[in-house]
């Protein structure tokens, strides 16, 4: 895939439906490598082994993790999904689209997560043993005639659900300087992997092997297929061809009674 401007965005949304993955994001001055792994955890037990977490709308891209409630299953109609492509409607800048996103985002996600407090207390009894549980972690990224940027947010613990002052904060990467390696999901030893095995020059190669560490890790949370894509400003190049990974994102239709 080839395009003028390649704006990519990595959500993650920790709701009870699907509890873990794993997605790792690296840039350098010229190019962003990203791996998602394909498994998918509901907090009934069942098992989704092959969900594709890297989807595109228009010129833009995201990556998802977690469930952003299709609108079927919940009361509240909560589709963060739909509330990102919202936020990015005329604009290009990253920052803004940010912004936009965590003024939108606040007022259904804490809806959102007050219901599944109330209905799925179990999974936030889960999320107490994990290290900082997210409620959302939301990256931006795109290569531009300057170099990559990356934006990410990253919101509260969720497991007392989201307080009054919520703020979420953030990090950043511009053509390879500022916080240029970032996670979504799952990460938990991946400091101490890579004091033994540091970064190459390898940059999809790298977000790869996190990825299947943390499947090593976390088998139960993390694992399937993994997505292993090398973006640069020529396009997408995926290490394997027949990954049909990233799919077209179409909104669904509210549902009707």
């Amino acid at each position: 895939m080839k395009f003028d401007l390649l704006l990519f965005v990595a959500l993650l949304i920790v709701c009870p439906e699907i509890r873990a993955t794993s997605i790792v994001l690296l840039a350098s001055k010229t190019q962003i490598g990203i791996a998602a792994d394909h498994k998918a955890e509901r907090t009934n037990g069942s098992s989704l082994p092959d969900v594709c977490k890297i989807m595109h709308h228009r010129d833009f891209f995201f990556a998802l993790a977690g469930t952003v409630s299709q609108g079927d299953s919940y009361d509240t109609r909560y589709n963060a999904m739909d509330i990102l492509i919202r936020a990015s409607a005329g604009l290009d800048d990253l920052d803004a689209i940010d912004q936009r996103f965590d003024q939108l985002i606040v007022a259904p996600l804490q809806t959102q997560v007050t219901y599944d407090f109330q209905h799925f207390p179990n999974w936030f009894l889960v999320q107490r043993h994990l290290k900082e549980p997210p409620a959302l972690e939301m990256t931006v990224f795109q290569i531009t005639p300057a170099g990559p940027v990356m934006v990410e947010c990253v919101s509260d613990d969720v497991s007392e659900g989201i307080g009054k002052n919520w703020q979420p904060y953030h990090h950043s990467c511009k053509a390879g300087e500022g916080e240029c390696r970032l996670t979504v999901g799952s990460q938990d030893g991946m400091k101490e992997y890579l004091d033994e095995h540091p970064f190459t020059d390898d940059l999809a190669a790298d977000a790869q092997r996190l990825v299947e560490f943390e499947a090593l890790r976390r088998p139960k949370d993390v694992g399937g297929r993994i997505t292993v894509l090398l973006i640069d400003n020529t396009g997408v190049h995926p290490a394997d061809t027949r990954d049909k990974c990233p799919v077209e994102w179409r909104s669904k239709p509210p549902a009707t009674h």
